[in-house]
């Protein structure tokens, strides 16, 4: 998985889950927030070009925000890719746009595996077929990211030092980002639930 600018790869893969389950998987549901930029034609692209069998849904998460050059949402449509059009102010999240459309679309998603990947990300052909080797009988696994320029250099592997013990870094804690993890729906539920929560009580009033 490549991002455009200080962007991210998931191209090393690393197992991260101690919980066994039974289920194969058998279908992934891929959950984008978009405002429709440019790079979201090489996202398509790239998830389009995926050697792995395993069926694929992927859902597209759009409010009023959209990008100038964006065509309409429904022009991304196909067999497997559906947009679906939420209203106003449901991506904003402080400094976390997006979110409160990811959590939509995993309450949307069908299928026991989910995934995320935001429009500025491109995955490398064999990604998907990394992250099922990865799983290995698990719940849940992650990759690590490579950075390239926008002019398309890449620059390395992130072992996610900009989230690492430093006193400078935007979160707390350890973070795996989520263009980076798969993982089964069922397992992530209650976490949309508490995400839910803390949107509505923050951006709607009672009648």
């Amino acid at each position: 998985m490549y991002r455009n600018g200080a962007g991210r790869c998931a191209s090393l893969v690393r197992t991260a889950s101690l919980v066994r389950t039974r289920n194969a998987m058998r279908g992934v549901t891929i959950i984008t927030p978009t405002t429709g930029r440019p790079t979201l034609r090489a996202l398509i692209e790239s998830i389009d070009r995926q050697t792995s069998p395993t069926s694929v849904v992927h859902l597209l998460l759009w409010d009023e925000v959209g990008h100038p050059a964006a065509d309409a949402p429904e022009s991304y449509n196909s067999a497997r890719r559906h947009s679906i059009t939420l209203p106003p102010g449901t991506g904003r999240n402080g400094d976390a746009p997006g979110s409160p459309l990811r959590a939509i679309g995993l309450m949307i998603a069908r299928t026991d595996w989910v995934t995320f990947a935001d429009d500025d990300v491109r995955w490398s052909t064999g990604h998907l077929t990394s992250l099922e080797a990865a799983l290995a009988g698990r719940r849940w696994a992650s990759t690590l990211r490579t950075v390239w320029s926008p002019v398309g250099s890449c620059l390395g592997i992130d072992r996610f030092e900009s989230v690492g013990d430093d006193p400078t870094r935007r979160v707390p804690y350890e973070m795996i980002d989520n263009n980076c993890m798969i993982c089964t729906r069922r397992a992530t539920i209650h976490q949309v639930l508490e995400r839910l929560t803390e949107f509505f009580r923050l951006n709607c009033s009672s009648a």
